[in-house]
């Protein structure tokens, strides 16, 4: 929303009341190109990183933001308005006419889970704290970052083969509901080995090292699950331009797709609640081995 209050001010000198003529207008200065100073000063107030174009996704995730804090203040959604639905339906056709695609982070498989555990020092702290992280956010479903990051001894409950881990309500839940997920197998090893190396019994599971290998109390962040996630993959010999951190999400559903195990038990692990976003990944995995492609002999 800082983002729109510089626009707006920049663009019309906050004069104007933001309404679907104005959705419009941002919508095309984005895609198309903003007025040059406009652009300019947007990027010396740290608001926009370059100059230039912007995705599709990315004028999209700033119309998500104006979407929600609208609904917060009561305001009418300026997005609702039936033009500016057309004209955001008329411009998704431009864009793929265009070639303009919309572009996705490549998932995290096994084997490339694999590739990245092997470049874990497991006689450093850092080490095994990044191998217990990998192996945690993949095999328990695909957890967001922002889950790893406030996840906390206290929500792990010691299981006979392993533990589990119960995650507080996300954002988006509407009953309030926790999700409780088993970490069992390699993960379950890797997190106990780290656990005890760095005598963890409370506090942040997954926590910060100093240049220096010492573990500290602080917990890390979001923005450093991806980093962790960006250095391995480098160290691992691939572009780590390609993978974000959903990629351990969407992995771990593709994964389930080739083994041919059932979307609800996935989903169960991953916490989807509906299917919608879930089974493209699911597919993926499915199509490659499919018997339907062998049907012609």
């Amino acid at each position: 929303m800082r983002y729109w209050q510089g626009y707006l001010e920049l663009r019309f000198r906050g004069k104007e009341r933001l309404g679907h003529e104005i959705v419009i207008t941002f919508i095309t200065d984005h895609y198309d190109g903003l007025p040059k100073r406009v652009d300019a000063k947007l990027v010396r107030m740290g608001l926009k990183k370059e100059l230039g174009t912007q995705k599709l996704t990315t004028i999209n995730r700033k119309l998500t933001s104006l979407a929600r804090a609208s609904k917060l203040s009561g305001e009418p959604n300026p997005l609702a308005h039936a033009k500016v639905k057309v004209f955001r339906e008329e411009l998704k056709r431009r864009a793929l006419s265009e070639g303009k695609r919309p572009t996705t982070k490549e998932p995290i498989t096994l084997s490339v889970l694999d590739a990245l555990l092997t470049t874990c020092d497991l006689e450093s702290a850092k080490g095994r704290r990044d191998h217990a992280l990998l192996l945690v956010a993949w095999a328990s479903g695909g957890r967001r970052r922002s889950e790893l990051a406030r996840a906390t001894v206290d929500e792990l409950t010691l299981l006979p083969d392993g533990f589990a881990l119960t995650l507080p309500p996300s954002r988006r839940s509407v009953f309030d509901e926790s999700l409780t997920v088993p970490i069992k197998g390699r993960a379950a090893e890797s997190l106990k080995a780290y656990l005890d190396g760095a005598d963890i019994t409370e506090g942040p599971i997954f926590r910060s090292v100093l240049r220096s290998g010492e573990l500290q109390d602080k917990g890390i962040s979001a923005q450093m699950v991806n980093l962790i996630l960006k250095e391995r993959l480098r160290l691992a010999g691939f572009d780590a331009r390609n993978y974000g951190a959903h990629s351990l999400r969407a992995g771990f559903l593709m994964e389930g797709g080739k083994q041919r195990m059932a979307l609800s038990d996935l989903m169960a692990m991953s916490g989807h609640r509906t299917a919608s976003h879930a089974i493209r990944y699911h597919r993926a995995g499915a199509a490659m081995d499919n018997p339907a492609a062998l049907m012609a002999g």
